[in-house]
């Protein structure tokens, strides 16, 4: 969770930068410990992420890591729906069998 505090401090600075906001986002999802089952290790963490994730995505439409890990994080905190479309929309935007789409397609076959 060290990390997530850095990139903090480093958002609250200049909150304008996507680059503290993904990699902050990125540091709770980690510090969540995501299960392929949707259940996490620290919920708490794990929910600061989709937010974040949410706007990054809407600043960024075509950046399918960015739908990748806010559908994970969606998963993890129960909002399966929205994780749903963030996968799919994942899966469309990667590269055909990168890890990324890998991962996304990884948990919506565990959603279904």
């Amino acid at each position: 969770l060290s990390a997530a505090k850095s990139f903090d401090r480093l958002n609250k600075a200049d909150p304008a930068n996507p680059t503290w906001r993904s990699r902050l986002a990125y540091a709770y999802h980690l510090a969540g410990g995501l299960h392929f089952d949707g259940g996490c290790d620290d919920p708490k963490s794990m929910k600061k992420g989709p937010d974040l994730y949410v706007a990054l995505c809407a600043e960024f439409p075509l950046n399918g890591g960015l739908y990748t890990f806010g559908g994970a994080c969606l998963y993890s905190v129960g909002e399966r729906d929205k994780a749903k479309k963030y996968l799919e929309r994942a899966v469309a935007l990667s590269e055909p069998e990168s890890q990324n789409q890998q991962f996304a397609a990884r948990l919506l076959k565990n959603l279904k």
